[in-house]
């Protein structure tokens, strides 16, 4: 592997881009498309990136385009071209990330589960009591109360927590039950497209007991989908399997969505989940750091909880680097490192020039 030729200025600026984009899109959708970019080049005019393969260059380019320019602008300040460049090294590599192995990748083999995401580590609070008190109650109950349960709000605020700790809960018990990411579930309705296997599309989600979709809203991307999806609901509801979805936003500001789906969301129970407040985001906070063993005073918390605490997802990513850089550094987690490193953060997110490269 040749050593990199970026400046330190450029490691900077793309570390921010990467920490805004996975602020703004779904774990799973990171660890899909985002994780394995890497930075070629960043001047005043342009910014290439180097993606695996043509695949995924095509399918950033057609969905995730938008997310990465607000990512550049809200982290330079200035707007400039974006280059995607698939590895020349391996152009096309349709064993690997073709949608018939993304969907092997993130569904049989579970590879974006995450073992922190239960009940037990779910911190409630009036922001999201009535939503956790839904999850544990068809976790507990599938099938007979809030069915389909849906579950809105905005991105980081623990969505995909409360799924996967339904589907964390299930494993103990006979139950078949089957996590994704609707994207998952878009990339296998088109590849079986291709393949045909419609029996066994079908029978994948149609003869289960329990389940779970995460950002149900990209359905609003394929109209196929959509119908097939609709199908798929109908069989699993009216044999009174547990169906629970999640959504940026309630069902009928979904763009595209057709009424019958819209009515079936609400066939159960719909409820949203609000950014932590003050008082929540502490505890939040205080829990997050004891599950990554980093120890913080209450002045820290509620430092962090004053100035970088939107979402869950925010507050996450401050901790994560704040223990990194109190690792690579071997200094104390004090009050005054972290308002420099939070201080740090906000003055690229606001000041950084594309003139300082």
């Amino acid at each position: 592997m040749s050593k990199s030729n970026l400046q330190p200025k450029e490691t900077e600026i793309w570390f921010s881009i990467r920490e805004n984009i996975k602020e703004n899109i779904s774990p799973q959708q990171f660890t899909t498309w985002f994780s394995n970019l890497s930075l070629i080049n960043l001047n005043k005019h342009e910014i290439s990136i180097k993606v695996p393969n043509l695949f995924c260059k095509e399918w950033l380019e057609k969905n995730y385009m938008d997310i990465i320019l607000s990512a550049i602008f809200e982290t330079i300040n200035s707007k400039i071209e974006v280059s995607l460049v698939a590895d020349e090294m391996n152009p096309t590599e349709p064993s690997q990330t073709s949608p018939d192995s993304i969907f092997q990748k993130t569904v049989t083999k579970h590879s974006y589960i995450n073992k922190n995401y239960t009940f037990e580590n779910f911190l409630v609070g009036p922001c999201n009591r009535l939503t956790h008190a839904a999850a544990l109650a068809v976790a507990e109950s599938p099938g007979t109360s809030y069915n389909p349960l849906f579950i809105h709000g905005q991105v980081g605020l623990g969505k995909t927590h409360l799924l996967q700790a339904i589907y964390q809960q299930q494993q103990a018990r006979p139950h078949n039950t089957l996590f994704l990411p609707c994207e998952s579930f878009i990339n296998h309705y088109i590849s079986t497209i291709r393949t045909g296997d419609w029996d066994g599309f079908r029978n994948m989600y149609r003869n289960i007991d329990f389940l779970l979709i995460d950002d149900v809203q990209f359905l609003a991307k394929s109209q196929s989908s959509r119908e097939e999806f609709f199908h798929t609901f109908n069989s699993l509801y009216n044999r009174q399997k547990q169906i629970v979805l999640s959504s940026d936003c309630p069902p009928e500001e979904i763009p595209s969505l057709e009424e019958r789906l819209i009515s079936r969301f609400r066939w159960g129970l719909i409820t949203r989940i609000d950014p932590p407040s003050f008082e929540t985001s502490i505890a939040i906070i205080q829990k997050k750091a004891a599950l990554s063993n980093l120890e913080i005073s209450n002045d820290i918390a509620s430092f962090i909880a004053e100035n970088a605490s939107s979402s869950v997802r925010e507050i996450e990513g401050t901790l994560v680097n704040i223990a990194r850089y109190s690792s690579i550094n071997k200094n104390v987690v004090t009050l005054d490192l972290v308002k420099q490193m939070i201080k740090g953060v906000s003055e690229r997110q606001k000041l950084i020039g594309i003139e300082e490269i």
